[in-house]
Order: structure tokens, then C-alpha cells, then sequence
């Protein structure tokens, strides 16, 4: 679980409905069936999915340059839950932030060691 860095919408949202969907097919059947093991396998699946909800949207709040302390705009009600919809939906910039490069850009090419290989000892690839 990572709380930092940036998750981009495309992240955030298939997190979102990748958890969303056996959450509600749990909770309905749990309705439907009244049973102690359903309510156990429920509480159980959203007991284990919080925290990587929490960190998705820490970094979902990083890319658009916000701090994670936003989230609590949960306890705000519905004025909060609308604004806090809004700063999950809107596009960021493209460009990094304090909290690290853009999710979509281009990653950072890794170069040799600018220093000759020493003869002794073997090589990483191992050649």
C-alpha cells in the first residue's frame, strides 16, 4: 500500500469498480439472505479493501496537487462529498507536482553508471 505519489482518474476510477462491484453483490446478498456468514464475508471484503481505498485516494488527491488531508471532506456532508466527487473527476495538469511526476508521463530512462566497470569484480549480467 502506497500513500505516496499520484494515481491518475484511469487508476482511481478502475479501483473504484474493481472493488465497488463485489461490495455491492455482497451487501445485496447479504439483504437477500440474512445470513451471519454473508454479513462476515461482507464486513470481512470492506475491512480489507479500506485501506487501499484510503491510499488510492490519497494519490488520486496527489495528482490533482491536493494534500490527503482533503479526504476529510467526507465528515463535511453532502457539500463536501459533491466537492470531493468534483477533485476526483477533474483532469490534472499534465505536468509534476510536489507530490512526483504525472502518472502518464513518460518514465525516466535509466542510464549505465557513468564509471568503467571494474575488472574484478562480475557484472550484473553476469557476463
Amino acid at each position: 500500500m502506497d500513500f505516496t505519489g499520484r494515481a491518475g482518474r484511469r487508476e482511481y476510477w478502475s479501483f473504484f469498480l474493481l472493488t465497488l462491484i463485489p461490495a455491492v453483490a455482497l451487501m445485496a446478498a447479504r439483504e437477500l439472505s440474512g445470513s451471519l456468514a454473508v454479513s462476515l464475508a461482507t464486513s470481512t471484503y470492506l475491512l480489507a479493501t479500506f485501506p487501499p481505498w484510503l491510499a488510492v485516494n490519497v494519490r488520486r488527491l496527489h495528482d490533482s496537487g491536493r494534500s490527503g488531508w482533503w479526504l476529510l471532506l467526507w465528515f463535511a456532508g453532502p457539500v463536501g462529498w459533491i466537492v470531493y466527487f468534483v477533485f476526483m473527476v477533474v483532469k490534472s495538469g499534465l505536468g509534476d507536482n510536489r507530490y512526483g511526476r504525472h502518472p502518464d508521463a513518460a518514465p525516466i530512462p535509466v542510464r549505465e553508471a557513468p564509471w568503467p566497470q571494474a575488472s574484478g569484480m562480475p557484472r550484473a549480467d553476469g557476463a
